[in-house]
């Protein structure tokens, strides 16, 4: 079995993916790693050096100004390059019991691979408060609004999450809703 858990920004997948009690059997791949990982890669450091050279330090990538350069405008170019690769290594790690933690669930095409689709749904206004102490409400919306609407999460998920209060009412809709994944 193929699962993606999925979500926004700041809606508590990481905290969602230690409640689950993933069996020690199944492959954990986390997408925002690996894309970590890329950014990291020679060939990657040169392309992103060629289109946004100030985001080059020491031959080195720094996320903070990669993100300072393509939010809110220039994302899709970022996108360009590094999702092909991305989508190729997670294509690469998955085995038939993995579960695939990504938050672009569009744009890395998991919904094909996927047998189930587990979406975290958290309001902005939560998301606001938790991402607040790391980041400006502008760069908050900025990244909450390339992503794909609310709405297109729930029409393609199979399990919805709802993460809007505390944690013990979080793992109660967990064992309400995932008791029977594995």
């Amino acid at each position: 079995m193929i699962i993606t858990l999925t979500g926004k920004i700041g809606s508590g997948k990481d905290t969602v993916r230690s409640l689950l009690n993933v069996p020690s059997d199944f492959t954990v791949i986390d997408a925002d790693k690996l894309g970590h990982e890329l950014l990291e890669e020679k060939k990657i450091v040169e392309k992103i050096k060629e289109i946004f050279p100030q985001t080059v330090i020491d031959g080195k990538i720094s996320r903070k100004a990669l993100a300072k350069a393509v939010f809110p405008r220039k994302i899709r170019i970022l996108n360009n390059i590094i999702h092909p690769l991305l989508i190729e290594k997670i294509r690469q790690q998955v085995t038939s019991k993995t579960i695939i933690h990504a938050a672009l669930l569009k744009e890395l095409k998991l919904r094909k691979t996927s047998n189930i689709v587990i979406f975290v749904d958290t309001r902005l206004d939560i998301v606001l408060k938790r991402l607040g102490v790391k980041w400006s409400k502008k760069q908050i919306l900025q990244r909450w609004k390339a992503q794909v609407s609310t709405v297109w999460y729930r029409k393609h998920a199979d399990i919805i999450i709802k993460n809007n209060s505390s944690l013990e009412e979080l793992k109660k809709e967990i064992i309400k809703k995932c008791q029977t994944l594995f």
